[in-house]
């Protein structure tokens, strides 16, 4: 199976074209554009695909988080799949998405501390107002975000665990340190990494291939058992575009 991966389209900054492939799955690992915008870009553009799409953080700006993901499922046509805690099958691979938001454990207690603490100044997601959850009644919180983590990784464990043949998880947000650039290693950058990447490694060894964004820069590694991740994100255009993003990235299984 070919697969087109692609995420971190940001249309919010500037519409994207992007060419022809040959593929028989097109992934999209969330922030593609805020609300809707990015479904309605991926009918237009893979009308003859089946396309997995995953949201990400800017898709959720501006509103509550279950009324968009709702809005998303009813603008999908029926070759987009918008993928919340489900898997879906295609030619015998099982895709399950979640947007994944992170537990901010990554660095331990004091870690994460930090990194909540830092994350409600800096991160627009956790600014007053940004997003909310459960009907607009509950603020988006560092808090919030952890009890997320715990329902997806918990249905994540589980579908793994179930049916057999080739999965392929697609995730916004990064499950393991090793999809993080050095540049963001670095003591005084690394802060702010836990709300960004939770460690997840006893599953990413259990999936054929793992698909996130988030990150701005690419990566593509293997696993001890042999299984792939691969992040290919596009960035903000003009000025903070991803000098790595492959337009036309086709991975096989």
């Amino acid at each position: 199976m070919r697969i087109h991966v692609l995420s971190d389209v940001h249309l919010e900054f500037g519409d994207f074209e992007p060419p022809p492939v040959e593929a028989d799955v097109v992934v999209l690992a969330g922030d593609i554009g805020v609300g809707v915008e990015g479904v309605q870009w991926a009918a237009r553009r893979f009308p003859d695909r089946q396309v997995v799409y995953v949201a990400g953080n800017h898709e959720f700006y501006g509103a509550d988080i279950q009324v968009t993901l709702d809005g998303l499922t009813q603008a999908a046509p029926s070759n987009v799949h918008v993928l919340e805690n489900r898997c879906m099958e295609v030619g015998g691979v099982r895709f399950c998405g979640a947007t994944l938001w992170t537990d901010f454990a990554l660095y331990g207690p004091l870690g994460s501390w930090s990194a909540r603490g830092l994350a409600r100044r800096v991160m627009p997601e956790f600014s007053e107002g940004a997003l909310s959850v459960w009907d607009g009644l509950s603020p988006f919180t560092p808090e919030r975000s952890m009890e997320l983590h715990r329902t997806s990784r918990n249905w994540l464990e589980a579908s793994l665990l179930a049916g057999r043949g080739p999965v392929v998880v697609v995730t916004h947000h990064l499950p393991s340190e090793r999809s993080i650039a050095p540049r963001w290693r670095e003591p005084m950058r690394d802060v702010l990494n836990p709300a960004f990447c939770s460690d997840l490694e006893p599953l990413v060894e259990r999936a054929r291939l793992w698909v996130h964004g988030h990150s701005h820069d690419s990566c593509d590694y293997r696993t001890a058992s042999g299984g792939r991740v691969v992040c290919n994100p596009r960035g903000y255009h003009p000025n903070e575009l991803n000098p790595e993003f492959d337009p036309g990235l086709v991975v096989e299984i």
